[in-house]
């Protein structure tokens, strides 16, 4: 964890995250000017020397109306030649130690693969229900008729109105400016649904081949989140959207998901059984 973030190490932080992760160098490049600071970026290195990395982004976390301090473990990997030496869980232990005494109380992930769950829950870390996509074939719903509701399709995020909406959901992991400003102008549609010059309603959707992915959906209500998905359905020739499953339960006998979570404070804050867990950078 270092006080200055070196030119080179940055360097090799966007190669060894391309390689990795597959993203683009803009993606890359736009996360790294948000986050690449002492605050967010954690490191093993020898004499300028990249070995292991991960980020580590701000999250609130709403329980039961209680807000707790969260953190999104992101872009966790280590330089092959360095994989199975132990200094990438040497890493992660340190971050925690770090988060906890700084007082966070979650941290959270998402396991690329069914190897990484096993490894991830000898860390103590707990999964949680299935992020699987479903088809959204709805009809529009009568109510999009209303005179006063107005829609509006944007590359920009309306980060108040997001922030505002997403606050009456209890149970919610709710995302950081600087989170939700990653996808200003990056490909992203935000849909947004007004009733009487008050956003009640927005979307964050990514056009994957003929289909849509609702990245994002919230409304004032159930209702007004629906009644937006409709609209976005039409706009869309009536294309599949799919819409990752937003609603997170305890690990199950027979399924394991690679959302997982973990306390850093013990048992003073509990989870809930169910938790709203949309998270933007799942791209």
């Amino acid at each position: 964890h270092r006080n200055t973030m070196p030119e080179p190490i940055r360097q090799q932080v966007k190669k060894l995250w391309c390689k990795t992760f597959g993203d683009s160098e803009e993606f890359v490049e736009r996360f790294l000017n948000l986050y690449f600071d002492n605050r967010h970026f954690f490191c093993s290195e020898n004499n300028g020397e990249l070995q292991a990395m991960l980020f580590i982004l701000d999250y609130s976390l709403r329980i039961h109306s209680a807000e707790y301090k969260g953190a999104y473990l992101y872009a966790f990997c280590s330089v092959p030649q360095y994989r199975g030496s132990g200094l990438a869980s040497g890493l992660l232990q340190q971050t925690e130690r770090i988060l906890s005494s700084s007082g966070y109380d979650y941290l959270f992930l998402i396991a690329a693969s069914e190897g990484l769950i096993d490894y991830y829950e000898r860390l103590s870390f707990r999964s949680c229900r299935s992020h699987k996509m479903t088809a959204y074939k709805k009809e529009l719903s009568e109510s999009i008729k209303t005179k006063n509701l107005c829609f509006e399709r944007s590359h920009s995020i309306d980060i108040a109105a997001y922030r505002h909406i997403a606050e009456t959901r209890d149970n919610s992991v709710m995302h950081s400016e600087g989170d939700l400003s990653l996808y200003q102008q990056g490909g992203y549609d935000i849909y947004y649904m007004s009733e009487e010059e008050e956003v009640c309603a927005m979307a964050v959707t990514l056009k994957k081949d003929d289909k849509v992915v609702v990245l994002d959906s919230l409304g004032k209500d159930a209702s007004h989140a629906d009644c937006l998905l409709g609209y976005v359905y039409t706009q869309n020739n009536q294309c599949d959207l799919l819409q990752p499953s937003r609603l997170l339960q305890t690990q199950s006998e027979d399924f394991r998901s690679p959302y997982m979570i973990k306390s850093l404070q013990g048992i003073r804050n509990p989870l809930p059984e169910r938790l709203y867990f949309n998270l933007l950078l799942d791209k």
